[in-house]
């Protein structure tokens, strides 16, 4: 099954999706069950969690072989925009604030996962100040 999680109302425009996915918002994430879940796909979704253990019980919804990707703003990315003067305030306020509860970057996320043996990370990187991470449950 795949699922894809959404921290707010504001949902990206999606193409049509065939087959077994779930749509969830934030708040629904205890629907899923452990280790059943093959692709889990969130937006925003660390930085607006309520729970400080986000990262682990969305990995804890991948089955064996079962990839967890990440979408979001990548906090030093944007503190390194504004310092440049790309940004302003108001933009800055945007970004990292904004329906936002904590600031996030991709080093804080390859940290979490790394000190989980049944994960491995298949891709990370940064584009413009949002960030992707591709996680797999080995």
């Amino acid at each position: 099954m795949k699922a894809i999680i959404f921290s707010s109302a504001n949902k990206p425009i999606l193409p049509g999706t065939k087959g077994n996915v779930a749509q969830l918002n934030l708040n629904e994430i205890d629907k899923l069950k452990r280790s059943s879940i093959t692709e889990l796909e969130c937006f925003d979704v660390l930085e607006s969690a309520e729970n400080d253990d986000i990262l682990q019980d969305l990995m804890s919804k991948l089955r064996t072989g079962g990839v967890l990707k990440l979408k979001g703003t990548d906090a030093r990315q944007v503190c390194k925009v504004f310092e440049r003067g790309h940004i302003g305030e108001t933009e800055l306020t945007k970004l990292l604030v904004r329906n936002k509860l904590r600031a996030v970057s991709v080093a804080d996320i390859l940290e979490k996962v790394s000190t989980n043996k049944e994960m491995s990370i298949l891709f990370a990187g940064v584009s413009g100040t949002g960030y992707l991470v591709e996680v797999k449950r080995n």
